[in-house]
């Protein structure tokens, strides 16, 4: 992890902190008005050693992870997972039941159609089984929002009062203010030349940067959603957030193609 320390004009000093995780870079910026650089540095250095020990468990493209265990086992053989992976894939099962299926960690063009519940299915031992042969867990953007959201708690639970995190600029959350004034101007991916002020907030972005970028699944007919364009949210978590800017995104390519399969 790299850092830079600055004095600031009140004598308090500001953190910034970055490295690379979950195929992007991930920013930290840290000020409070008492706490020591090097306190500060050691939450930003606990921040990054979970952000790693999620990826390590739910990267489907870590070949040794629980994820990847689950998507390589027999279908109908249970696989046991942690308590942890167990209850991020029951929160999933749960976004896709309440988003009709918009929002999918198993969508795949080889199921078109198919409920979440259809292809994976959580064992009350804890266990997980893969239903179809064709069915993949792939957490992506959701285990971003997860990870943010517990780098938002860390910081806070170490009694820190202010800061921003960011996953590579489509995951921003931030808490308490900027040492220049109130809350933190993050500017839009979505919308060129507008700014957001984030207090105590998550800002979140999914979509297409350019037109050759596929990489968001439509569950109900299993293609991927081409062309430029994209859609950022505010949420009260990074995990909510991912979900609401997927389907949003989902959504508005439906209502503009009008079509549902």
């Amino acid at each position: 992890m790299q850092h830079l320390t600055r004095s600031l004009k009140d004598g308090s000093s500001l953190v910034y902190a970055w490295f690379d995780a979950m195929h992007t870079r991930i920013d930290i910026m840290l000020w409070d008005p008492v706490m020591s650089p090097e306190d500060m540095l050691a939450v930003a250095a606990a921040i990054r050693g979970d952000v790693i020990r999620i990826e390590e468990m739910g990267s489907c493209f870590i070949p040794d992870s629980e994820v990847s265990a689950i998507n390589s086992s027999l279908p109908g053989v249970p696989v046991r997972v942690s308590e942890e992976l167990y209850r991020i894939l029951y929160g999933c099962l749960e976004y896709n039941d309440r988003t009709e299926g918009l929002f999918d960690v198993t969508a795949s063009p080889l199921l078109p159609g198919v409920k979440m519940q259809d292809k994976i299915r959580l064992e009350p031992d804890g266990s997980v089984t893969r239903i179809h042969e064709a069915a993949r867990i792939n957490l992506s953007g959701f285990l971003k929002g997860y990870a943010l959201d517990r780098a938002v708690k860390e910081a806070r639970r170490n009694d820190l009062r202010n800061g921003l995190v960011s996953f590579g600029n489509s995951s921003v959350g931030a808490f308490g203010n900027h040492p220049n004034g109130e809350g933190w101007p993050v500017a839009s991916v979505d919308i060129p030349g507008k700014n957001h002020l984030l207090k105590d907030s998550f800002l979140t972005t999914s979509g297409n940067a350019d037109e050759n970028r596929k990489h968001i699944i439509n569950p109900w007919n299993g293609q991927f959603i081409q062309g430029k364009g994209m859609v950022s949210v505010i949420t009260g978590t990074a995990e909510e957030g991912e979900v609401m800017s997927t389907v949003a995104f989902i959504r508005k390519n439906i209502e503009t193609n009008n079509t549902r399969i």
